[in-house]
């Protein structure tokens, strides 16, 4: 087999191991409306990194002032919105009955989902992203070491 041939093989092998036989979901239909807004609800200073969280039928949203807000995803209706005193330096993790933002002085706060405080712990480092819930762990990427990882339900510390 002659070189050439020999690579066009292997580039045919590889582009087939690229294609799956694995359907991908069907996308949700846009709505009639789509790119009219529908509500808002301002909280001071979102911005870069601020995004919502949507969990079911809320929308869980933080601002840079220390603001934290649930709203109807329906028509917007705020449901509560707290302050916790202080600035903060990302948007909001969510999950079912959870919630998770870090602060500027390094701290990620954990709140239920009526907006009470359920625990902080200091990150050892200046969060860098959304805190994230996985496998019953909250992770925070931060520094160049990355971030810690809290237990979701008492804030203490996993692993390294």
């Amino acid at each position: 087999m002659k070189r050439r041939d020999f690579l066009g093989a292997g580039a045919l092998v590889a582009l087939s191991a690229c294609s799956s036989s694995r359907k991908l979901p069907e996308l949700p239909r846009l709505a009639a409306e789509r790119g009219s807004m529908r509500w808002s609800v301002d909280l001071d200073g979102g911005g870069y990194g601020f995004a919502p969280a949507i969990v079911g039928d809320r929308v869980y949203a933080a601002g840079r002032d220390g603001t934290l807000a649930r709203m109807a995803l329906a028509d917007g209706t705020v449901d509560w919105r707290v302050d916790v005193d202080v600035r903060l330096v990302t948007g909001v993790g969510a999950v079912p009955g959870l919630l998770a933002v870090a602060d500027e002085n390094g701290t990620l706060r954990v709140l239920d989902d009526d907006g009470a405080l359920r625990w902080k712990a200091q990150l050892g480092a200046a969060a860098v992203s959304i805190p994230v819930l996985e496998a019953d762990v909250w992770l925070v990427g931060g520094g160049a070491n990355g971030g810690p990882a809290s237990d979701a339900l008492t804030g203490r510390r996993r692993g390294g």
